[in-house]
């Protein structure tokens, strides 16, 4: 009877550093992707519902529709929009970082088209998200931060300035924070696929 000697190839474990390190890096651009879309998603249906209800509240019953409304689905949403930035800055140099450990290894070579629009795509990402907090982020906070002061005096012409002024940057924010969502889907799709296809 013939004895076998076993592939030890075929035997090595199914998991490593590098495997490791792939599932790091799509489960970080996961979470950033979740907490874009997730803000995104929350402050649509908001703001989508209070401007059919347009609610009120009488601690601001100076304040006039529609500021009044908008304020409130403003309070609302803030504090889903400041995780998902925090959640950003986190996820952004954790990325970069893992992409940086698999050059180092080895494991982005140039001839792959899937490795470069993979690290271009997570690299738009963090160029929207800077772009965002200086053409308009900065700004809006500083805005929300004076309506909320002007509501608490009771300063409605001031809250009511402030609020148009803070939608002026919006529709920038707005912009960016969808590219970002759509950029966020190419990058982890583009990164599963290099995942499959790995050395």
């Amino acid at each position: 009877m013939t004895n076998h000697i076993p592939n030890t190839a075929s035997i090595q474990p199914a998991f490593g550093p590098r495997t490791y390190v792939w599932t790091a890096l799509l489960c970080i651009i996961g979470i950033w992707l979740t907490a874009v879309w997730a803000a995104g998603l929350n402050a649509a249906g908001v703001f989508a519902s209070m401007s059919e209800l347009q609610p009120s509240s009488a601690s601001l019953a100076g304040y006039q529709q529609p500021w009044q409304w908008r304020y409130i689905a403003g309070q609302a949403t803030q504090g889903a929009f400041h995780i998902a930035d925090i959640t950003q800055f986190i996820c952004l140099p954790t990325a970069f970082l893992l992409l940086f450990w698999q050059h180092k290894q080895g494991q982005l070579l140039r001839s792959r088209v899937l490795d470069h629009l993979r690290t271009y795509a997570v690299l738009l990402a963090a160029v929207l998200l800077m772009v965002r907090w200086q053409a308009a982020q900065l700004a809006m906070n500083t805005l929300l931060k004076t309506e909320q002061d002007a509501v608490s005096k009771g300063d409605w012409a001031l809250a009511q300035l402030t609020q148009d002024t803070f939608l002026t940057y919006h529709d920038t924010a707005s912009m960016l924070w969808t590219l970002s969502a759509v950029v966020l889907v190419i990058a982890f799709t583009l990164t599963a696929m290099a995942a499959g296809r790995r050395p």
